[in-house]
């Protein structure tokens, strides 16, 4: 078929395809690949069409989640958002997501999705506050993330987490050890926090997986903060260890769509 979007998660992929049926292959132990079982998949399979059509999905290390068209979020292998830790082989309803959602971002053992209200809700790990209900917890369940509205598009990294308002600003939470969250403080925030440095004209965020991330402006500049890793991970033409404010891409400063 033909494939209109992808997600890749830890050692999974799964694509949509334009008719909104969902394919994905790779590891399998959790049941994330959706088959109804927990073998390997070497090619791509396709999912257990009980979520309709999807029109967003995304994959954590175990796990996968999707959005259809009725605003429902699906998920299924480990980490589904049902309360428990067990894992499921099919697609499961996530309850508790109210009202309808837009779209899923999913990385390791965490899950968030916007919501047409422009709220949030997340579930998942929570020991450095990525969950941004500002506690601490962790919840097998959604919560509500805190201080934060008119939400566009999100993207969830490990231990951190970046949401897009329809103001076109940028605001993150959740772990700080190599300023992930381009506050310009090394403190993390249980809460979404602004990115500073950025003006009002941001288009899309992707949040790495370990300590950086990325955004668009609106004329296609690059900007990046964080860790750089002594490997370039900002594109800055640097070997500087991190950037606690967002930095420029060199070479990318107009004409870019979108990040990841």
């Amino acid at each position: 078929g033909t494939v209109s979007k992808v997600g890749a998660g830890g050692n999974h992929t799964c694509v949509i395809l334009i008719e909104g049926a969902i394919r994905c292959w790779g590891d399998n132990a959790s049941g994330q690949v959706g088959t109804g079982t927990n073998a390997p998949t070497l090619q791509p399979v396709s999912v257990l069409p009980y979520f309709g059509t999807a029109i967003s999905v995304s994959g954590g290390s175990t796990h996968t989640c999707a959005v259809n068209t009725s605003g429902q979020v699906w998920c299924w292998g480990g980490r589904t958002g049902d309360g428990t830790y067990f894992p499921s082989y099919e697609p499961k309803q996530v309850t508790g997501v109210a009202p309808s959602a837009l779209s899923v971002s999913a990385k390791g053992a965490n899950t968030c999705v916007v919501l047409i209200d422009g709220n949030m809700q997340c579930w998942g790990y929570n020991h450095a506050g990525q969950l941004g209900d500002g506690t601490t917890l962790e919840s097998l369940s959604p919560v509500n993330v805190a201080g934060i509205s008119g939400v566009t598009s999100a993207s969830v990294g490990l231990i951190h987490a970046c949401a897009l308002t329809a103001d076109h600003r940028i605001n993150c939470w959740g772990g700080n050890s190599y300023q992930t969250l381009g506050i310009g403080v090394e403190n993390f925030r249980l809460v979404p926090t602004p990115v500073v440095g950025l003006s009002s004209n941001m288009k899309t965020i992707a949040a790495g997986a370990f300590n950086h991330s990325c955004g668009v402006t609106t004329d296609g500049t690059v900007y990046c903060w964080g860790s750089n890793g002594w490997i370039g991970l900002l594109g800055d033409g640097t070997q500087v260890i991190y950037r606690p404010v967002p930095v420029p891409v060199a070479t990318l400063r107009s004409n870019v769509a979108d990040v990841t």
